[in-house]
């Protein structure tokens, strides 16, 4: 679903300046060219180590912004779901 994921987040990332970092940590690095098919909407990041706390932990060391929001690849955001956080 990460593709779905994207193309209802891109909207949203373009209105607003916000970071989005997308971490892949799966070892063959398999969302590298999806990724790219979002750039520079979204930074991709690959974090080697498996597992949902490497790939969170790897998230909050790449961040630079003040507030941190998580979505996992099989969701898929509704529309103004960023607004609804940012006010």
């Amino acid at each position: 679903m990460l593709e779905e994921l994207l193309e209802a987040l891109a909207p949203q990332l373009s209105a607003r300046p916000v970071e989005a970092i997308l971490v892949d940590n799966c070892p063959d690095a398999s969302a590298r060219a999806m990724a790219s098919a979002f750039a520079p909407l979204v930074r991709y990041v690959h974090e080697p180590s498996t597992g949902v706390v490497h790939a969170r932990n790897r998230g909050v060391r790449e961040a630079g912004g003040e507030y941190l929001i998580f979505l996992d690849d099989d969701e898929v955001p509704a529309a103004g779901w960023l607004n609804a956080f940012l006010g």
